[in-house]
């Protein structure tokens, strides 16, 4: 049952939350993460895909609201999506009193995609992924969602890595909250 609720909760969190049709990329790393949200890109090389600014309201987010306000500034410095050789890999780490737990042990599959523009057109009912360049492209949007049926509280650290025709097009860590900011 609690992998059954882990898989809702992150579908949920793609889903909504890294809407790729609004995605454009830029980097915002506040000094210290204080149990709030922050981003960084984690590559260790030139990627075309950074975020500059981004914000999550309310922070914590809070389920029972059923949204959440999205905000970022992002520049692309090349077309990306040309191929149907878009793939994405994902760490979820839930940290605890006891340090964190790698959650895609649990989750297997859900971690890794593919084909991300067969994601993104199927799910997100997107007739194309294909983005062509932009500089500091400013993004606001309230996304919706459905109350889930238990409650989930804690601080998860999410890296996504997406590739290419197997080069890297971004790297991306957030730290974020649901409901609470306390340890488990």
């Amino acid at each position: 049952m609690l992998k059954l609720k882990i898989i809702f909760l992150f579908s949920w969190f793609l889903c909504y939350v890294c809407d790729f049709n609004s995605v454009d990329s830029a980097i915002y790393m506040p000094n210290e993460v204080k149990g709030g949200l922050s981003f960084r890109n984690c590559n260790s090389t030139p990627v075309p895909l950074t975020f500059e600014h981004v914000d999550i309201q309310p922070d914590p987010v809070q389920m029972d609201l059923g949204y959440v306000n999205l905000s970022m500034n992002a520049t692309l410095t090349k077309m990306i999506g040309n191929s149907s050789k878009v793939d994405a890999s994902l760490s979820i780490r839930l940290k605890t009193e006891h340090g964190e737990t790698e959650l895609c042990y649990i989750l297997g599959e859900k971690c890794y995609v593919s084909d991300v523009c067969h994601w993104v057109k199927s799910t997100l009912n997107i007739p194309t992924c294909t983005f062509p360049p932009f500089q500091g492209k400013l993004f606001h949007k309230r996304r919706h969602f459905t109350d889930l049926p238990f409650i989930v509280k804690g601080q998860f650290t999410i890296k996504a890595n997406v590739r290419e025709l197997g080069e890297p097009v971004a790297c991306l860590e957030w730290t974020m909250c649901l409901n609470d900011c306390s340890l488990l």
